[in-house]
C-alpha cells in the first residue's frame, strides 16, 4: 500500500525519449508534481497492484490524484480495486497547466512539442483511465469523473468530498465510525434512490426528501416499512416514478443493506429488478454509504446522521384571509403505522416550541386533530384548509 500526498516531485524532466520533449516537460505540470512521471507511476500501480491511501489530514491532488485512482490489489487468486480516502484527508483533481517562464525564449519546435507533448498524455490518460477494473466490466476511472477532471481548470480544484462522489467513484472511505443499528423510513429512501443512480451518474440535483413529502406529487408514501423475517424492510418508491417504474424493496440487518429494485428510465435493475413485498431471494447487497443523504460532506459522516428538517416560513390566514401567524419554522416528516398502512406525519415546530401537524392518509389529511383540504397555491410547498376553524395554514421553504 503506498501513502500518497501532495510532496511527490518531478522526477521525469531527465527521463525522456525525445530531446524536444526534455524542455517542454517544464512545462506541462500539475502543482502536485510530474504529470509525465505521475503516468508512469499510474500505469505501474494498475499492473502490478499497488494500493493507495490517502490518510487523516493528507492531502492528495494533481498528479498524486490522477495515480490515486490506479490503486489496485492483485494475488494469486483475487484482484480488486484497492484505494482508500480517510474522510478527513483531502483528495483533489484538475487537468494540467501550461507554464511558460517569462524570461524563456520559445521557437516555434518549442510551442509544438508542448502542445504534443500536453495532449499526448491527457489520451495517455485517458486510455489508462480506461483499463477494465478487476472482476467486472467497469473502467478505472469513470468517464463523468473523467470529464470533470479535465474540465477543472488547472488554478482550480475539484475535491472528493461528499458521500457520493466517493461511493459513484468506487473510492473506499476509512474513518467512519458510526454504525447505526436500526434506520427509518429516509434513510432506506436515500438507499433506493443512491444505488440507482450510482450506476449511471451523480444526482443531478439534490434529494430533498422533506419537500418531496411536502409536495403531494405521490398520494401514497415514498419510503414505509414492511413486515420483515430479520431487521427491516422498506417499500420505496423513487421521485422518477411516474410514466415507468422506478423504486425498491430495502433491506437493513446488522450484516449491511440489501435491495431489489429498479429504474426503468435508465434501465438499472438490482438485484431481481422487481420482488414481492414478501420476497426472501432476489436481493443484492450495496454500499453501506448509500443510506446517507448524498450530499454528506465526508467531514460531516460522523456526526450527519440524523433525521432532515427543511426551514422555512409558518403562516396561518383567518378564515376572513387576513394573516394572522407569520414567522419563520422547521418541518421534519415521520411516520405513524396502524398495522402496515403508514401515516405520514409533516410536524412544522415554530420558535415558540409549538407544533402544527398535518397527518395525511393518500389524499385525505388532518390538521392537527381536525379534517382538512389540501390547496395548491403559488409560491407555498404546502397549503391545508382546516374544515372546522376555515383558517389556512401554508409553508413555504427556503
Amino acid at each position: 500500500m503506498l501513502r500518497l500526498n501532495s510532496t511527490i516531485e518531478d522526477a521525469s524532466k531527465d527521463y525522456v525519449l525525445v530531446q524536444a520533449w526534455k524542455k517542454a516537460s517544464n512545462y506541462i505540470r500539475y502543482p502536485g508534481g510530474s504529470l509525465l512521471e505521475g503516468m508512469r507511476l499510474a500505469k505501474h500501480f494498475y499492473e502490478k497492484g499497488v494500493g493507495t491511501v490517502v490518510r487523516s489530514g493528507d492531502l492528495c491532488a494533481s498528479a498524486c490524484a490522477l495515480m490515486f485512482m490506479m490503486g489496485r490489489a492483485v494475488g494469486s487468486e483475487v484482484s480488486f480495486i484497492n484505494r482508500k480516502l480517510h474522510v478527513e484527508g483531502l483528495l483533489g483533481f484538475h487537468r494540467p497547466s501550461l507554464r511558460l517562464p517569462m524570461e524563456d525564449e520559445f521557437g516555434a519546435g518549442d510551442l509544438e512539442a508542448t502542445y504534443d507533448m500536453a495532449v499526448t498524455s491527457v489520451v495517455d490518460y485517458i486510455v489508462l483511465a480506461n483499463k477494465t477494473a478487476p472482476w467486472s466490466n467497469r473502467p478505472m476511472v469513470h468517464s463523468d469523473l473523467v470529464e470533470r477532471i479535465f474540465a477543472t481548470p488547472g488554478d482550480d480544484m475539484f475535491y472528493i468530498d461528499t458521500v457520493e462522489k466517493a461511493a459513484r467513484w468506487d473510492i473506499e472511505l476509512m474513518g467512519v465510525r458510526y454504525s447505526p443499528t436500526m434506520i427509518d423510513e429516509e434513510h432506506a429512501y436515500y438507499a433506493c434512490e443512491n444505488a440507482l443512480q450510482w450506476k449511471v451518474a451523480l444526482h443531478d440535483e439534490p434529494l430533498d426528501y422533506v419537500g418531496l413529502n411536502l409536495s403531494g406529487h405521490w398520494t401514497a408514501a415514498y419510503s414505509y416499512q414492511v413486515p420483515a423475517q430479520h431487521g427491516q424492510r422498506f417499500s420505496v418508491t423513487s421521485r422518477k416514478a411516474g410514466y415507468a417504474a422506478a423504486g425498491c424493496l430495502v433491506d437493513f440487518t446488522d450484516q449491511g443493506v440489501r435491495i431489489c429494485g429498479e429504474d426503468e428510465y435508465t434501465g438499472i435493475k438490482i438485484g431481481n429488478g422487481s420482488c414481492p413485498p414478501d420476497a426472501s431471494e432476489g436481493f443484492e447487497w450495496v454500499d453501506y454509504l448509500a443510506l446517507w443523504r448524498p450530499d454528506t460532506k465526508l467531514r460531516d459522516i460522523n456526526t450527519s446522521w440524523v433525521s432532515a428538517t427543511k426551514n422555512g416560513t409558518c403562516q396561518v390566514y383567518s378564515a376572513a384571509g387576513t394573516l394572522t401567524d407569520n414567522e419563520s419554522c422547521f418541518v421534519s416528516v415521520n411516520f405513524e403505522y396502524s398495522g402496515t398502512q403508514p401515516t405520514a406525519v409533516q410536524t412544522f415546530t415554530w420558535p415558540s416550541g409549538s407544533r402544527t401537524q398535518i397527518r395525511s392518509f393518500g389524499i385525505n389529511y388532518r390538521i392537527n386533530d381536525d379534517a382538512a383540504q389540501r390547496k395548491y397555491l403559488e409560491g407555498y410547498a404546502a397549503c391545508f384548509d382546516n374544515a372546522r376553524t376555515g383558517n389556512r395554514f401554508c409553508f413555504s421553504g427556503e
